[in-house]
Order: C-alpha cells, then structure tokens, then sequence
C-alpha cells in the first residue's frame, strides 16, 4: 500500500486536471494518469521495495516492470473506458 499510495495520491487530482481543465477526453486522460502511476510505482518500488541487481540498467528494470504490468492497467482501462 506503502509504494501504491503516492501514484493513487496523483490520480485523482491529475485525472481532473486533465478531464476538467485541459478538457481532454476521458479515455485517453485515464491512459495518461495509468501510464504516470506505473511510472511512479515503479520509481517508488524501486527506491524502497526492490534490492537492484548489481549491474542492472534503470531502463531496462524499467521495461521488465511495465512488462509485468501492462495488460492488468490495459484491462483496467478497457473496463474504464466501457463504463464510461
């Protein structure tokens, strides 16, 4: 919960943000609020969860991260974008 809360501390304020002021179209303003919380899931997660493995590359951890992670944010998009 501990690396989750900060990106879904930023969701709520960006995705209203980008809806309500910058007027884009929901869907595409909740792929962008996805794609930012993996990218700080992953940074957080990174600092404070996972050990790095010596001689590992932050884009390429990265890569494998987003990897593991890309259909469960994908369907929760698709279910998103249905909805509403």
């Amino acid at each position: 919960m501990l690396a989750g809360g900060p990106a879904f501390a930023l969701a709520v304020p960006l995705n209203y943000l980008l809806v309500h002021r910058l007027e884009l179209g929901k869907p595409l303003a909740y792929a962008l609020v996805l794609a930012m919380q993996m990218t700080v899931n992953f940074f957080v997660c990174h600092a404070f969860v996972f050990e790095p493995a010596p001689g590992s590359r932050l884009g390429r951890t990265f890569l494998i991260f987003v990897n593991g992670n890309v259909l469960f944010r994908l369907a929760d998009w698709l279910v998103y974008t249905f909805l509403t």
